[in-house]
Order: C-alpha cells, then structure tokens, then sequence
C-alpha cells in the first residue's frame, strides 16, 4: 500500500507536491536564511511502502492541518508556515501558506530554531556526532539539565521469500520505533539508560544529591513523569 502525506489543504497532495520539488528557494515566502539547500520532496509514493516517513503533528478542527511557528533562537517568533516532521530523514520539511504546494527542508542548525505545534516543540542537537531534532519536554531548554524525546522511523525493505513455506513474502514498510529519552545536561546530550545508576552518573557535580534524592521519591527513572521529576530537582540544586 503506497503511503500518502495526508495533506489534503486546497487540493493538495503528495502528488502535486512531487511535481514542483525543483522550484527555487528565491519563490517562497519564508525567509531565506531559514531554508536548506538541496530543495527535494523524496517521492515516497513510488516506494510503495507501508507506514509513514512522518510523525503526525497535525491541529485544527479536523486534526488535519500541519501548521507550526518557527521561532528563532531568542523565541522571537519569525512565522507560522505548513511543516511536517520526516522522522526517517530526521529533517523538517516546510511551506510557508502562500508557496502552496512547493515543500522545502528547514535549515538544520544545532541551537538555532524552535518548531511548535500545539503541543510539541522541537529543535535540533548536536549528538553521537551528528545533527537530530529532538521534542523538547521540559518547560524550556536553557536550564542545566533539559529533557528530551527522540523519534524515529526506521524503513524495512521489502523481504522474498525463497520457496520456505514457514517464512511469508514482507512488504517494504515504515516503522516507528520506540521513542528515546535524552538529558541535555550543560549542553551536552545523554542517553537515558534502563540502568539508573548509569542515569545517576551523568550528573557528576551533585552525584550525592540526585542519589538521596531518588531513594527518597522512589523514582523509577523509566518514564518522562520520573525523569521531569529529577531534571528540574536537578535544576534547583544548581541555583542554589
């Protein structure tokens, strides 16, 4: 089964998208300096896959619309525009509402833009030597130890059997893996690890701390509720 977009406004669908992938930066609306070079839609259409490249970010009354603002650095709002999270490519693609049907990447930068939907913020971070945008679930990312979830979507080529009966023909597909939890601590990203003493250790200057501390909540440290709880007792100990 062919996967689609879903975007449905005026008209508008992965189709018509395909055909102006090639248009120039120079005819959008959004500012410049926020858009990437190379501009490419990938044509998934053609993969015939199953699933979604895109995590579904949409809002309005029939949860159809992808409309994000962009914020600068400063969280000095620099506009409102159609986007869409490819969460396989691990880039943000964008059409301001006056382009149209021509889509182009976000300019990924670490530290450098916000994107809020009605309820998800990302941003883009530098980790494991690379560049990836992350949901930001803590109240900001400017305190010590920030919280953080990454998406990802894996793609499963398609699988033939070879004539065993046991084993059935596979259909390429899209799939969602299970989200990851990262601290940004001093503005540097750490995995969460299932061990909590390993969770301990990222933050070396108030090991004693945060050790007494989770034995006296009882915190798990195995879902976001837990973990929000230890970065902002961990952000109160660095303002004291």
């Amino acid at each position: 089964m062919a996967i689609s977009i879903l975007f449905f406004l005026n008209g508008f669908t992965q189709e018509s998208i395909k055909k102006k992938y090639n248009t120039q930066i120079s005819s959008s609306k959004l500012p410049k300096e926020i858009l990437q070079t190379p501009i490419r839609v990938p044509n998934y259409e053609n993969m015939k896959s199953e699933g979604s490249p895109y995590i579904s970010n949409y809002s309005g009354l029939k949860k159809n619309l992808p409309v994000g603002k962009i914020f600068n650095k400063n969280m000095q709002h620099i506009g409102s525009a159609f986007v869409i999270y490819n969460a396989y490519t691990d880039y943000m693609e964008i059409s301001a509402f006056e382009d149209g049907v021509d889509y182009y990447q976000l300019k990924a930068l670490p530290d450098y833009l916000y994107i809020v939907f009605r309820d998800k913020k990302y941003r883009a971070y530098n980790y494991n030597n690379k560049l990836g945008y992350f949901v930001i679930l803590s109240e900001n990312d400017w305190e010590p130890a920030t919280l953080l979830k990454k998406e990802e979507i894996i793609y499963l080529k398609e699988y033939k059997s070879t004539g065993n009966s046991f084993v059935s023909d596979t259909p390429a597909a899209f799939r969602r893996l299970k989200d990851i939890y990262y601290i940004k601590i001093e503005g540097d990203l750490h995995e969460v690890s299932k061990n909590k003493n390993a969770t301990i250790s990222m933050f070396k200057s108030k090991h004693k701390e945060i050790t007494g501390f989770i034995k006296s909540k009882n915190l798990k440290l195995k879902g976001e509720v837990d973990l929000l709880i230890l970065c902002n007792y961990y952000n109160s100990l660095t303002k004291n």
